[in-house]
């Protein structure tokens, strides 16, 4: 068999887009840029690549989309084609006697898979579901309440069924990996590298001119609007009428129910929502980030609006947290924390510029320990454990 340190560092990756979009989409082009930078040769699999860097070299296999744009359907037709391509090249490589490529995935997406990394775990969500914390996402009519039921009972089954059946499993949390553990059949706590994601460039706190923060702070909301915990937002938001503030959401979701709420609570006027689009000029002007989020494996945008000078008032479920474990009690509440602990928390935030700078500065401190170079370098461990399995007849 081939030895591991001669074996060739071959990859194939599965993923239905890649880009600068959502999270799980940033933090794999950031690991995979690093990968391929340190000697890996890339296979990607996947219907889009529209955003990745023209200059990174890599081989990609575009995968035509399923003609009906459900996305539970797509994700089936995303399987059987991964689950296709990955076993022909298997074969292909046993009938040389070659060492065949590691398959990496992310969650579910093909059945055949080497390592998976967990973003989201769907059976800890459902139960997040189950017990009313938070609606179902795009339930407005009953079908598509239907719909979003179906789906997630679906993809629950699907983690059961297969992320215990791969070589090593890497989690984006300690959560994450309490949440694997939880909800698949069999042990696979030796199997678990919890890898987190990083925060890009860290950028000093918004200030004016005369050296205090803007007169009329922003308050910024980045996400799925339901889960993220729009509706905790706008309630706490509604407990600090007296004082100075703008409230801008980013993010789909029911965004009339939203609008309608902040109406009935009296801030309407106050509260601007963008829908989907990008945030990263939003955290540029920013003073703190609104995240009351029920069930968060980590949060990308956590990291991000840190890296911006934003300050963080955010849920500790949320993974990101587990970066900065230190924070003082006040900034250490749970999404199921009362309406008025949390806009007791914002208001201190929004009134004592001072306490604004300094929670922006241990944050900042907390999270630049942790880089993007050294969370690739554990992915390249991973990979290359894995590598002795995979050699071929010889």
């Amino acid at each position: 068999m081939t030895s591991s340190r001669t074996q060739p560092l071959r990859l194939i990756l599965a993923i239905q887009r890649l880009g600068d979009v959502g999270g799980q989409e940033k933090s794999t082009l950031a690991i995979l840029s690093r990968l391929v930078a340190s000697g890996w040769t890339v296979e990607l699999l996947a219907f889009d690549l529209s955003d990745w860097p023209k200059d990174l070299p890599l081989l990609w296999h575009r995968l035509w989309r399923f003609p009906v744009p459900v996305q539970l359907l797509q994700n089936m037709w995303f399987m059987a084609l991964v689950g296709g391509f990955t076993v022909a090249r298997k074969a292909f490589a046993w009938l040389s006697g070659t060492p065949s490529p590691v398959v990496l995935t992310i969650g579910t997406a093909a059945p055949f898979a080497d390592v998976r990394v967990v973003q989201f775990v769907h059976g800890a969500a459902l139960a997040v579901l189950r017990q009313g914390l938070v609606p179902y996402p795009n339930s407005a009519s009953w079908l598509r309440g239907l719909y979003q039921r179906v789906y997630a009972r679906v993809e629950a089954g699907m983690e059961r069924l297969l992320l215990h059946r791969c070589l090593a499993l890497i989690a984006i949390s300690r959560g994450v990996a309490a949440d694997v553990r939880r909800w698949t059949p069999s042990s696979v706590e030796s199997r678990i590298t919890v890898i987190h994601h990083a925060a890009d460039t860290l950028t000093p706190p918004l200030m004016a001119s005369d050296g205090g923060m803007v007169e009329v702070p922003t308050v910024l909301f980045v996400g799925a609007l339901e889960r993220k915990g729009i509706a905790k937002a706008l309630r706490c938001l509604a407990l600090l009428q007296d004082v100075p503030w703008q409230f801008t959401v980013v993010g789909g979701g029911d965004v009339a129910r939203c609008q309608a709420a902040a109406a009935a609570l009296g801030i309407g006027a106050r509260t601007e929502f963008l829908g989907q689009t990008p945030a990263s000029k939003h955290f540029q002007t920013a003073a703190v980030l609104l995240f009351p989020s029920v069930y968060e494996p980590f949060g990308l945008v956590v990291t991000e609006a840190i890296a911006h000078g934003v300050a963080p008032l955010v849920s500790r479920e949320c993974g990101a947290m587990e970066l900065w474990d230190e924070r003082d009690a006040w900034l250490n509440l749970s999404a199921q924390d009362s309406d008025q602990a949390w806009a007791l928390s914002l208001r201190r935030l929004l009134e004592k510029s001072a306490d604004r700078s300094q929670v922006v500065t241990a944050a900042q401190a907390a999270v630049a320990r942790w880089t993007w170079d050294q969370a690739a370098a554990r992915y390249d461990a991973v990979l290359r454990s894995v590598l002795p399995s995979k050699g071929g007849r010889a």
